[in-house]
C-alpha cells in the first residue's frame, strides 16, 4: 500500500512541473553567447551577465577567449526538476551537448558549475585533456569583484598538499604528495575524474607560480597544438617530464601554500551589449530535442569528485 501511494505521489509530483518545451522561454544573448532561460527575464539576465563578466576576467586572467562563430549556446533551466529528464542521474551538474552546429551548455541555477562547464567547451579540443579539466577546476573559483578579479583561490577541499598513507605491499618510491600518478595524455583514461586535484595543482603551478613557468605553459600548448604528443610537448617546453614536475617542485609549492592573484579589469557595462529577443518555441523545440538526442547517444559524464 506504502508503494502504491508513494508512486501515486511521484506520478502528480512530476506532472506538476511543467515540461521544458511548455516553459516561459527567455532568450537573450551579446557578441559571445545566446542564453535559452527556461526562468524568469531578471534571472536569465543576472545569469548571462554574470557569465559574460566571468568570461571577461578569464580573458583578462589567462588570455581564454571563446571562438567567435558560432555564439554558446546556454540552456539554463530553474531547477533540475524543470529540465524535464535531462539532468537527472550523472547529467546533474550539467553538461556540454557537441552538436553538429555548435555546442551547447545544458545547466540549471541549482547547479553552481556553469563557469566550469563555459572553460571546458572552450578549451575542448584546443588543450590536452588533463590541461582543460584542470583549468575548469581553477577558473571556476575565479571571483570577480567590481573592477578585480582574483585567480588562484583553492576549491573547497584543495588546501595544502598531504601525503598519503601507504596501504601494504605499495612501493614506497610512488609515495609522493598524493599516491597518484599524474595524467599527461590528452585522451581520457579510466579513473581520471579522481585526479583532478592533481590536474588542479599543476595548472595552478604552471600558470601563476612563476613568469617563467608561465611561458613554459604557453610553449607546451603551442606544441600540443601544432600535433607534438602531449608528453613530449610537455617534456620539450619545461625541460622535464610531467610526473617529475608533479613530485618534486609542485609538490614544495602545494606545500607551501597557494598564493593567488589579482588583477585589474578594464570597465565594462554587460548589459549594455545584451539584447532580449523575442521567443520562437519552435527553435527552443528544435534545441531540446538535438540535446536529448545526442545525450541518449552517450553515457553519463564521469562522476567529478574530489
Amino acid at each position: 500500500m506504502k508503494k502504491t501511494v508513494f508512486a501515486l505521489a511521484a506520478a502528480l509530483w512530476a506532472c506538476a512541473a511543467p515540461a521544458p518545451e511548455q516553459a516561459a522561454w527567455q532568450v537573450l544573448e551579446n557578441r559571445h553567447f545566446v542564453l535559452y532561460g527556461a526562468l524568469p527575464e531578471a534571472e536569465a539576465r543576472a545569469a548571462l551577465i554574470g557569465l559574460e563578466r566571468f568570461r571577461a576576467a578569464v580573458e583578462v586572467a589567462v588570455g581564454i577567449r571563446p571562438p567567435r562563430e558560432p555564439k554558446l549556446r546556454v540552456m539554463l533551466f530553474a531547477s533540475p526538476r524543470a529540465a524535464g529528464g535531462l539532468l537527472e542521474a550523472g547529467w546533474a551538474a550539467g553538461f556540454v551537448a557537441n552538436l553538429s552546429d555548435g555546442d551547447v551548455v545544458v545547466t540549471s541555477r541549482a547547479s553552481p558549475g556553469l563557469e566550469r562547464l563555459y572553460i571546458e567547451v572552450v578549451l575542448s579540443g584546443r588543450s590536452p585533456y588533463w590541461y582543460a579539466q584542470g583549468m575548469a577546476d581553477l577558473l571556476s573559483t575565479l571571483r570577480v569583484e567590481g573592477d578585480t578579479a582574483t585567480i588562484g583561490v583553492p576549491p573547497k577541499g584543495y588546501g595544502r598538499a598531504r601525503r598519503r598513507s601507504q596501504s601494504k605491499g605499495e612501493d614506497s618510491e610512488k609515495d609522493d604528495v598524493t599516491g597518484l600518478t599524474l595524467v599527461t595524455d590528452e585522451s581520457y583514461k579510466s579513473g581520471v575524474a579522481d585526479r583532478r586535484r592533481e590536474h588542479w595543482l599543476l595548472a595552478h603551478y604552471l600558470l601563476l607560480a612563476s613568469r617563467e613557468r608561465a611561458e613554459d605553459l604557453r610553449e607546451y600548448l603551442r606544441l600540443w597544438q601544432l600535433g607534438v604528443a602531449s608528453p613530449e610537448a610537455f617534456e620539450r617546453a619545461v625541460g622535464r617530464s610531467a610526473d617529475e614536475l608533479y613530485a618534486g617542485e609542485v609538490a614544495r609549492y602545494a606545500q607551501r601554500g597557494f598564493q593567488a592573484r589579482t588583477m585589474a579589469l578594464s570597465r565594462f557595462e554587460p548589459d549594455e551589449e545584451l539584447r532580449l529577443r523575442a521567443t520562437d518555441l519552435g527553435e527552443v523545440r528544435r534545441l531540446l530535442s538535438a540535446v536529448r538526442g545526442w545525450q541518449a547517444r552517450r553515457d553519463p559524464p564521469p562522476k567529478r569528485s574530489r
